[in-house]
């Protein structure tokens, strides 16, 4: 199957019910694994280097050293939960993407055009449903495609012994077999 290259995907919101829950859990989750993992990093570090601290260093220069710390500390945390908003939000699109495209694509081929394939970018996700799915389409195409050859056998040989009600169940056959694209 040779493929086209494919245009950059534009839209980032395409499947928005499966991709807003798959960003709403997971960015929960993020946030809250990284401000626990944050709090007793930072708790940890305080009960241990505060004693010591105390000792070391006057009042007021401890109190300017957590101020910074603290402020240090916060800007890097906002910066980490950012990057990781990002990184779920790109790994949903890995997802929502194509579900939305093979949505899309099982709509047109259960509408009857079986000449349609699902083609999905190289890092997406569910390529192997994509691929089975295009396995399953060409087994149904080559199936039909024998059915049509056996019915033109069948008129064929209608023609000769010349029975209505054969013919008539061919015609029906036929006409339902017309409405199915297949490839060829």
């Amino acid at each position: 199957m040779n493929q086209a290259k494919r245009p950059m995907r534009l839209h980032y919101f395409l499947k928005t019910g499966i991709q807003q829950r798959f960003l709403r859990v997971n960015i929960l989750l993020v946030i809250f694994l990284t401000l626990a993992i944050a709090f007793s990093v930072y708790q940890l570090s305080t009960d241990i280097l505060g004693p010591n601290l105390e000792e070391v260093y006057p009042s007021g220069l401890l109190n300017e050293i957590y101020t910074n710390l603290n402020n240090a500390f916060g800007a890097r945390l906002a910066v980490i939960i950012l990057i990781a908003i990002i990184a779920t939000f790109l790994i949903s699109h890995r997802v929502a993407g194509p579900a939305y495209h093979i949505e899309r694509d099982l709509s047109t081929m259960a509408n009857g055009d079986l000449t349609k394939r699902i083609y999905l970018r190289k890092h997406d996700e569910l390529k192997s449903i994509a691929a089975n799915l295009n396995k399953m389409v060409d087994f149904i195409s080559r199936n039909l495609d024998s059915i049509k050859k056996n019915v033109e056998t069948m008129e064929k040989l209608n023609e000769e012994i010349r029975s209505e009600k054969l013919g008539a169940s061919l015609k029906g056959t036929r006409d339902a077999l017309s409405q199915i694209r297949i490839k060829q």
